[in-house]
């Protein structure tokens, strides 16, 4: 199942007219709810037919839909789908949620679907709406004259304080570090921008800040001491756990690959008997009915990929090395395991990827993990922030090194590794089966 997962992700990705099929697919995915038996296979087959749904209905809403020939438009009503901090008044771009079109004659029509928005904004916070003036380039990208902000969104105020005490209380460290931390903390998209994520692109270690588990991870650790203080029982505390994490995502303006994280965990505290594999669709399947967005979100899309990866091989690979090394290797096999299912987005996104990520994600992995702990310490006793600059300095240089490091711009060294990767599968399959 995590196969499909994968395959539908990338489906999405490079061919989403597949998506457009439901005259087919959903008539075949009746016929086979009733031709086959057994209850387990006809809740598969029923959890495809919405995921199916729902990536459809996702892959709509994204598309751009106006009601105006885009050459005849004039203003644009948008709604800011990311934060974005003051650029020095330069012109910079935002992604953003059509609202309506407006042209030469004045006459306001409807419009939805995803556009990027190239314009001077100053600050700006999820869910603010704009009236801009200009043209647009493409279908998608829209170069705004000028622009003005028509309604605020009050419901990101806690969120602008949060952040501005955030950055207050760690000013004991540098820029680059802050904002790292700040993308750590609450998914801001500034870190994004600095020269440490431009390395781990190189790298193939997106997906490392892009697995936003670690977020809750850390977050229960602080917590669930203090809820088990009050809660005798661990369920009491798991499901008391879910108001504090329900605030973080919220503080996190509902980021994509944070707002599956927090999915997950949900469905863990309600429906621990359930499948792994059917229970991870699911995730997806909220996910994407909450926020369609997020289907074409590239932190959650490698998400999803690199745990599809990381449950599809794990204990098959880990169980071979441990024969062949007598060690497992865990940290390797996750590495191979999230590079191997992301790598082909990034060439996608990129046009080139790198495979050093296997060497590299385990050494970077718990770093990152420790310095979004120091981030939390940091901002309860801001007289620690100076352990940023330590940390944040030797993920660099770590980032940087040239030890073993080698990018692609062909596809062909991936499908090797593929093939490979494969073929230690299916022998760890067999052998297990052998022993059985």
């Amino acid at each position: 199942m995590y196969i499909i997962v994968a395959f539908l992700f990338y489906t999405a990705a490079f061919l989403p007219s597949f998506f457009s099929l439901s005259f087919f697919f959903l008539p075949l995915f009746l016929f086979l709810f009733i031709l086959l038996k057994g209850e387990k296979t006809r809740r598969r087959i029923l959890f495809l037919c919405l995921l199916y749904i729902t990536f459809s209905n996702a892959l709509t809403k994204t598309d751009v839909r106006l009601s105006l020939e885009p050459s005849s438009v004039r203003e644009i009503y948008f709604s800011a789908l990311y934060d974005q901090k003051v650029r020095e008044k330069r012109k910079s771009g935002t992604d953003a949620s059509l609202i309506a079109v407006k042209d030469e004659e004045g006459t306001i029509s409807s419009a939805e679907g995803k556009i990027y928005v190239i314009s001077p904004l100053g600050e700006v916070m999820k869910g603010d709406v704009f009236c801009s003036s200009g043209s647009f380039y493409e279908e998608n990208i829209f170069i705004a004259e000028n622009i003005r902000r028509v309604e605020k969104n009050n419901g990101a105020e806690f969120r602008k304080k949060a952040i501005s005490y955030i950055r207050k209380a760690l000013k004991g460290a540098g820029e680059d570090e802050r904002e790292l931390a700040l993308m750590l903390l609450l998914g801001t998209s500034d870190g994004a921008e600095g020269s440490l994520m431009l390395l781990s692109r190189e790298k193939g270690l997106m997906h490392i800040y892009a697995l936003s588990g670690m977020h809750l991870v850390i977050i229960s650790s602080f917590m669930l001491p203090v809820l088990n203080f009050f809660f005798k029982e661990k369920r009491k505390s798991e499901k008391a756990l879910l108001l504090p994490l329900l605030v973080f995502t919220y503080t996190a303006s509902w980021r994509p690959s944070i707002m599956r994280a927090f999915i997950k965990y949900s469905s863990d505290v309600f429906l621990p008997e359930m499948d792994k594999s059917e229970r991870f669709m699911l995730v997806i399947i909220i996910h994407n009915a909450l926020d369609p967005g997020s289907i074409i979100s590239a932190s959650a899309v490698l998400s999803y990929l690199a745990l599809s990866g990381m449950a599809f091989l794990y204990a098959s690979l880990t169980s071979l090395f441990k024969r062949v090394f007598s060690y497992p290797f865990s940290s390797i096999v996750i590495s191979i395991s999230a590079v191997l299912f992301t790598s082909f987005y990034s060439f996608q996104l990129f046009s080139s990827y790198s495979l050093s990520g296997i060497i590299y994600t385990p050494l970077i992995s718990p770093l990152v993990t420790l310095y979004m702990f120091i981030s939390i310490l940091s901002v309860l006793l801001p007289s620690l922030s100076f352990l940023l600059s330590c940390l944040y300095n030797l993920i660099h240089m770590l980032s940087s090194s040239s030890f073993l490091s080698f990018s692609f711009e062909s596809i062909t060294p991936l499908l090797i590794l593929l093939f490979i990767t494969f073929l230690l599968y299916a022998i760890s399959i067999a052998k297990m089966k052998d022993k059985r």
